[in-house]
């Protein structure tokens, strides 16, 4: 979540219509939706996002050892970061069982519908939604959505890197995708960006 921006969700919003809004804010990413709007938008307003405390915090890990989690020093005191606070601060659904996706191709309904093959780009979901075919269920563009959130902003991944088969046929269960514990792969990926450089330089 190191490139996060909320500026995705403003994104999001302006080409979703109303009835897939709400329904957006019902699933398990919602409550990102309720993120202050001025946190990128000008840093000099109350509550607005600092690049420069970010960047002060991430000056105080000390241990970057390839391990579960992160200690960070604060005059002497040493301060935890583990997939427990990450759950706590970002409302992610963690498990402590191991969660085991396998990558393979899988049937899904909005692939073979509105892409027709496996080598789907993160970009290639916001084109999607944004030229959404006519007369096609709105549902889909909302699930699309959600995956297009997920890969592009808690997975921080590249808009080139191709979009994971199992998530896009995960959602077509909608009940199934909400209730699935996403911190549980976002924290790892998230640790991962964290341990993979030296951020205090």
């Amino acid at each position: 979540m190191i490139k996060s921006t909320i500026h995705t969700v403003k994104q999001i919003w302006d080409i979703l219509e109303e009835r897939e809004r709400m329904e957006f804010k019902r699933s398990c990413f919602g409550h990102f939706t309720e993120l202050d709007s001025q946190m990128t938008a000008d840093p000099q307003k109350k509550g607005g996002f600092s690049g420069q405390l970010v960047h002060y915090v991430l000056c105080k890990i000390v241990d970057y050892k390839k391990s579960s989690k992160l200690w960070f020093n604060f005059d002497g005191k040493p301060t935890r970061f583990s997939v427990y606070e990450f759950a706590v601060v970002t409302g992610l659904r963690c498990s402590e069982l191991l969660v085991n996706l396998r990558l393979e191709a899988c049937q899904s309904h909005l692939r073979d519908n509105y892409f027709k093959t496996n080598s789907i780009k993160i970009s290639d979901l916001l084109n999607k939604i944004q030229k959404w075919p006519r007369g096609k269920p709105q549902e889909d563009r909302l699930k699309i959505a959600l995956v297009y959130f997920l890969e592009s902003t808690l997975l921080s991944s590249d808009p080139k890197k191709s979009v994971s088969q199992h998530y896009l046929s995960m959602v077509d269960d909608l009940d199934t995708f909400n209730k699935f514990p996403w911190g549980s792969i976002v924290y790892p990926a998230t640790l991962e960006q964290l341990q993979s450089r030296d951020l205090r330089a």
